[in-house]
């Protein structure tokens, strides 16, 4: 993504009139268009090695867009057993929860969006036989940022 935004920003594309905002996460990039269907047509096709989707639920709440974390069809069950027998270890797998729980409070969402994160972050916990307590250190993590 380095690639678009270095070809794009710095040369003040017109296109970038109907751009509201452009967040990215990691290897994301969350950008909200305004402006005619058919100009965001130029504007996707600026780039077309980036392959962009449209799958990520927004809504307005509380005058701010609220957004749910998209998950993609993988094996997100697993951190650390396949069928019980460990793999990770302790460390490796607390850093992934890290991970998961910084994800979840950087992403700005809608309270029972992240209702639905804790109770998936809480099922990758049990089906891990990760014995986490979540709640407070999604506190601390929420107390940091």
């Amino acid at each position: 993504m380095s690639l678009f935004e270095n070809n794009l920003f710095p040369f003040h594309h017109p296109l970038l009139a109907h751009v509201t905002y452009l967040h990215r996460y990691v290897d994301d990039v969350l950008c909200l268009w305004k402006g005619p269907p058919p100009i965001a047509g130029k504007f996707l096709g600026f780039f077309p090695s980036i392959n962009f989707t449209f799958n990520l639920p927004i809504r307005i709440v509380g005058g701010h867009h609220a957004f749910s974390i998209c998950k993609k069809d993988s094996v997100t069950d697993s951190i650390s057993t396949i069928d019980g027998t460990f793999f990770c270890l302790w460390p490796h797998e607390l850093a992934a929860i890290h991970w998961y729980i910084h994800r979840l409070v950087s992403i700005p969402m809608g309270r029972s969006d992240f209702e639905i994160e804790v109770r998936t972050l809480k099922h990758l916990t049990s089906v891990n036989h990760l014995n986490i307590n979540l709640r407070p250190m999604i506190q601390r993590m929420i107390l940091r940022s």
